[in-house]
């Protein structure tokens, strides 16, 4: 079994709705074993985009596909050498084998890949009896897989795949079967335009920290919308705040990542992470520091004249 994992840049500035493929990384599994075999990594040079989207500015290995040597069609062909045959593939999500069929269109590239794959995501999520999709640095986190790779590298990335994958038997695995992705419309621009994990652009950090979108996040267990009220900066850079599911009642910590792009621009994404004795111990030290509200004050005029209208 090939488990793949792409980064990308999305097209989001240009009427080409292509997710143009910075780099290649899978794994081969022997299912029977239960183990990886062996190990595929390619970094591609970009040559479709001119810009690059606020989430692919942040990939930690963006230089490494800027100044990489190969292009999207000599790792293609790399890549399926490398996979020798093997016709199943497994992804965390739907996306990955989707982007690669549209880049091979793209590039009118011969290379044959499956019509159906194996989703990770969705056999993770009936495992745990999990009504959402969980996003994979989430179902890590639920499995306590050791951060040993930085998150956003294709090959870390197929590896935490399949670590966590790994604790679903086998048979379920079978079982989480989808369709591939439709290949890219004549034209070239009639795929939709995704949704973006970041919210923005913002023209500040605390305009980032008061967007309601920011503060706002789905609970993993039972998709109910939650709003929190004030952040507190931790060292690590992130903003954390206690997250109460008031669906479900599931205990958490909200998570915000805010990146200034080179414009000087600022983009907020934010996340739940389920809540274990070293988070609640981590957050009640955290908690001891100034909190950063998320609302403004309103002035006393504009309550005096809504007062006075009333």
């Amino acid at each position: 079994m090939i488990v793949i994992d792409l980064e990308w840049n999305s097209g989001l500035y240009t009427k080409l709705r292509l997710d143009e493929v910075l780099q290649i990384g899978a794994v081969k599994v022997d299912l029977d074993r239960r183990r990886i075999v062996d190990s595929f990594n390619a970094y591609i040079r970009p040559s479709i985009h001119k810009r690059y989207s606020p989430a692919a500015e942040q990939l930690p290995d963006l230089a490494l596909s800027e100044n990489a040597e190969l292009d999207f069609p000599t790792a293609f062909v790399r890549f399926l050498d490398w996979c020798g045959g093997d016709g199943l593939f497994a992804c965390w999500g739907n996306s990955d084998l989707n982007v690669l069929i549209q880049n091979r269109d793209y590039h009118k590239l011969d290379g044959s890949l499956p019509s159906t794959f194996l989703d990770l995501q969705m056999a993770f999520d009936r495992y745990i009896g999990c009504g959402h999709n969980l996003a994979l640095e989430r179902a890590a986190e639920y499995c306590l897989v050791p951060d040993s790779f930085d998150p956003h590298n294709a090959l870390y990335d197929a590896v935490t795949a399949w670590a966590v994958a790994e604790r679903v038997p086998t048979s379920l695995l079978l079982e989480a079967v989808r369709e591939a992705g439709q290949p890219l419309p004549k034209g070239q621009k009639a795929l939709p335009k995704r949704k973006s994990l970041w919210r923005g652009p913002f023209s500040s950090r605390d305009l980032t920290l008061t967007n309601r979108g920011c503060r706002r996040a789905n609970c993993p267990a039972c998709a109910a919308v939650n709003r929190v009220g004030q952040w507190y900066l931790a060292d690590d850079g992130f903003y954390y705040s206690r997250f109460a599911c008031r669906g479900c009642g599931l205990p958490g910590l909200l998570r915000l990542e805010i990146f200034e792009d080179k414009k000087g621009r600022f983009w907020g994404n934010s996340a739940v992470l389920p809540l274990n004795q070293q988070r609640l111990d981590f957050f009640r030290a955290l908690a001891k520091s100034p909190a950063i509200p998320t609302t403004k004050k309103r002035s006393r005029r504009r309550r005096r004249k809504r007062t006075a209208r009333s």
